[in-house]
């Protein structure tokens, strides 16, 4: 993937798709024209400064041209995460990169709205973190088969499941009873005697499939043969896994053309020098902050908050090395729930220590009602610091 280095690349282009892979990038006219016209009135070569000048419009104004300049420059951070968890996790289910790019995209909006630029400026940074969970919250959200084989997927789902699977696959009356009849006898007669093969299922051997049409023939009025119930239970298993996990529509295209009408013109450029200079401030407070946290954590006195003696390693293990709850909880030997409440612990003490020093140090109004978005900054901060800990470099 070629790094865009220009920032009207940054904040004008968007990843065109061959094959479900990169293949280049594609530039927007309008975005492209009004980040040159907007350079031309503020010569700011920084990206964060962009970041935070397009996040600040977005927000105060409304603007869909704002939003649209980060959701392109979103595209290189959505892109290295999509191509990490599909590279980790591409044995554990059949989603192609495409898929978990455009999951990505589609959590752009939650993204945006939880970012702020005072807290942290590296939007890049903050997205990687973002948008790593997110994909992996919402892939398990949307599709319990994840993991699974279509072999696997049929011997643990219900009737009343593969029912509306395969009605929603538009498969019904008698049909739909010799597709559930193929299933049930596919669940009786095979998982008893399950084939695994590097911990995942396989297809029944020739034995079994022999026995699973014996008992389907014994039941039903009209006999089947071999082909067509191994078919009938193939497509059960498809419509199960659609059903389960339905297609996901992109939302990554060019958004416009050439000849269509422009507001370009009518959209005011940055043009105020004190709210410049404001922008610039954020990358030093943002080093002030991990400053402080890094000292904070070095200090932290487990017995004072009441915290787990393996707090630290379960912090570092998660945040650092991006290990799940239940692999911390399995290495450590505790439980899961242990782990899951010291991380949620560890945010509230940081989040309220950060609240009570930045009234001294860092003089912006932060209220108790801005705890949600300072949390989700909390974590990407603890994932800096840990990173860089591991040996990683911190963003």
């Amino acid at each position: 993937m070629d790094k865009r280095e220009s920032l009207i690349e940054q904040f004008s282009t968007f990843i065109a798709w061959s094959e479900e892979r990169f293949q280049r990038w594609q530039t927007d006219p309008r975005l492209s024209r009004h980040m040159e016209r907007s350079l031309q009135q503020v010569s700011s070569g920084e990206s964060q400064y962009w970041v935070a000048y397009w996040h600040q419009q977005w927000q105060q104004h409304n603007q869909t041209i704002s939003r649209d300049h980060l959701y392109a420059y979103l595209q290189e951070p959505c892109y290295r995460v999509a191509s990490q968890l599909w590279s980790t996790y591409q044995h554990r289910n059949d989603r192609p990169l495409f898929d978990l790019f455009s999951q990505g995209v589609l959590c752009f909006q939650k993204l945006l709205t939880s970012f702020n630029p005072i807290l942290n400026p590296n939007l890049g940074a903050y997205a990687s973190f973002f948008l790593k969970w997110r994909i992996l919250d919402e892939l398990r959200r949307q599709d319990k088969s994840y993991g699974h084989t279509l072999w696997s997927l049929l011997l643990h789902t219900s009737e009343t499941r593969v029912r509306k699977a395969l009605i929603a696959m538009g498969i019904q009356d008698s049909l739909l009873e010799c597709h559930l009849q193929a299933w049930d006898c596919y669940v009786e007669l095979y998982k008893p005697a399950k084939i695994k093969r590097e911990g995942k299922t396989q297809a029944p051997s020739p034995e079994i499939w022999s026995d699973i049409v014996s008992t389907y023939n014994l039941l039903m009025p009209h006999p089947q043969e071999l082909e067509t119930i191994q078919q009938w239970v193939k497509t059960s298993g498809q419509a199960v896994f659609r059903y389960m996990a339905p297609a996901e529509v992109s939302i990554n295209q060019p958004l416009s053309t050439e000849g269509q009408q422009e507001l370009i013109d009518v959209i005011a450029a940055p043009d105020d020098p004190e709210r410049a200079d404001s922008l610039h401030d954020y990358g030093a407070i943002h080093t002030k902050i991990l400053a402080w946290l890094r000292e904070e954590w070095q200090g932290l006195d487990l017995k004072t908050y009441r915290l787990n003696v393996h707090t630290k390693t379960i912090v570092q293990l998660y945040y650092g090395e991006g290990q799940e709850q239940k692999d911390i909880s399995q290495q450590l030997g505790i439980n899961q729930s242990t782990v899951s409440r010291t991380l949620n612990k560890v945010k509230t003490i940081v989040t309220d220590r950060f609240l009570e020093w930045s009234r001294d140090h860092l003089h912006i109004s932060l209220q108790v009602n801005d705890v949600e978005t300072i949390n989700a900054a909390v974590s990407q901060w603890l994932w800096s610091i840990c990173q860089t800990q591991s040996g990683g470099n911190e963003s």
